[in-house]
């Protein structure tokens, strides 16, 4: 049966479907010799996003929110990172409640490792490909999939409002 629906959008489709499902099944396998940690998808883009912030005082609400990872998993990934000393808890003067991640230097060290060695080559095809769209282009490619991400998240979360009726 073809599906008709997706017109010429169809292959484009087919194509996030398959990254989506290789990114979901992809573990960074650590390396021989020198220490490498295995990391599955959540706990890498964990460590990147916090290397990545961590002079903003990001707390896991915002790295979940930020990521797109339900709450329960970044709490996996973070608790994980922290059994491999690759980042710690900290605390905001005067905060108690909220718990900020930072890189340790180990982290870094492994983060930026990984990095060059496994990601940047995997990515450095996919921006070859993509170097003919200009600065607008990009944005709108951007919005597209933050929009159809948005809405597929919607369909497995429950609503949190309703209307209240009087």
């Amino acid at each position: 049966m073809k599906l008709e629906w997706m017109g010429k959008y169809r292959e484009l489709v087919r194509s996030v479907v398959y990254f989506s499902n290789c990114s979901n099944r992809n573990v960074l396998r650590g390396g021989r010799g020198d220490y490498e940690p295995h990391l599955n998808q959540h706990e890498w883009q964990g460590l990147e996003y916090i290397c990545e912030f961590e002079d903003d005082c990001r707390i896991m609400a915002d790295i979940s929110r930020d990521l797109g990872i339900i709450p329960s998993n970044i709490t996996k990934a973070t608790r994980h990172l922290l059994e491999l000393e690759l980042i710690e808890k900290n605390r905001i003067v005067g905060n108690r409640k909220n718990v900020v991640l930072t890189p340790t230097d180990e982290g870094k060290r492994i983060y930026y490792k990984i990095m060059e060695n496994k990601i940047r080559p995997v990515f450095d095809s996919f921006f070859a490909e993509m170097s003919g769209f200009d600065s607008e282009q990009l944005k709108t490619i951007e919005n597209a999939f933050y929009k159809l991400s948005h809405k597929w998240a919607g369909l497995a979360e429950p609503a949190m409002l309703e209307k209240i009726d009087e």
